[in-house]
């Protein structure tokens, strides 16, 4: 967290604005197949101003690279701050999707498979 005093008068005092950021539980959905990837972002995290939601809450990407280490693309989630950029480390499983930041699981690969 950051501290910092705004509007400071003679006596001294003034008004203090803290910031940082607060981990908020939410989960982001990832589909790949032949080459294209779709998002569906957490229902915590709305698409930005001026971006329709999608009928089915899922968003394709462009500018799609998948390669050994990574996968990488653009969504168009974020209204007027233009897409959002994906990028997963297909190492590590590390997450980022605009603001949004996490780990990976992978989801069984057959839908009568149990996780645990």
């Amino acid at each position: 967290m950051q501290s910092q005093l705004l509007f400071p008068d003679e006596t001294g005092s003034g008004l203090a604005l803290t910031t940082g950021l607060v981990p908020t539980p939410s989960r982001l959905s990832v589909a790949v197949n032949a080459g294209t990837v779709r998002v569906r972002p957490g229902e915590a995290t709305g698409p930005g101003f001026f971006q329709k939601k999608s009928r089915d809450g899922w968003y394709d990407l462009s500018d799609v690279a998948i390669t050994e280490t990574a996968i990488d693309g653009k969504a168009p989630y974020g209204g007027l701050l233009g897409k959002l950029k994906l990028h997963i480390d297909r190492r590590t499983g590390d997450a980022e999707f605009g603001p949004f930041s996490g780990a990976c699981e992978k989801t069984a690969d057959h839908p009568d498979a149990r996780k645990f």
